[in-house]
């Protein structure tokens, strides 16, 4: 069984809703540039919004950074890394990097549909103690 059925069929008797309540699809976008440094380290940044993005060694010569998370209801549009959303993570990894890191540096981006619960759902799995992964599928499909 899926775990994203699972849970949805556990919240649907243990709330009394629809079983696609709560359920978003959520778009999350992904930079690739070249080599920011020389080691295998991963890191993990935290920005002043409260968000998170990983900076991690990719292939031999890349950096991959990611992610972003804005809702993507409507699968029938293009999954694309917006303008938007590489200008953030430039911008957000920026701040940690000695050089400012710019759109010279990006090789390549990727994006990916996920179905996330909204807050709701996780202010119930808290209270009826259902402890389940936010992050259900990802498809990830090159611009």
């Amino acid at each position: 069984m899926r775990p994203v059925r699972g849970l949805r069929d556990i919240l649907a008797n243990t709330t009394k809703r629809k079983s696609t309540d709560g359920v978003r699809l959520v778009r999350g976008s992904h930079i690739i540039t070249r080599k920011l440094y020389d080691h295998a380290k991963c890191y993990v940044l935290q920005g002043n919004d409260g968000r998170i993005i990983f900076v991690i060694p990719y292939e031999t010569d890349f950096t991959l950074i990611g992610t972003t998370d804005i809702d993507h209801p409507d699968l029938s549009t293009k999954v694309c890394c917006s303008p938007e959303e590489r200008e953030y993570l430039l911008a957000f990894a920026s701040r940690y990097f000695a050089r400012p890191l710019t759109d010279d540096d990006v090789v390549a981006t990727f994006s990916g549909v996920r179905r996330s619960m909204t807050m709701v759902h996780s202010r119930l799995r808290r209270q009826r103690g259902i402890m389940s992964c936010a992050l259900i599928r990802k498809e990830m499909r090159p611009c």
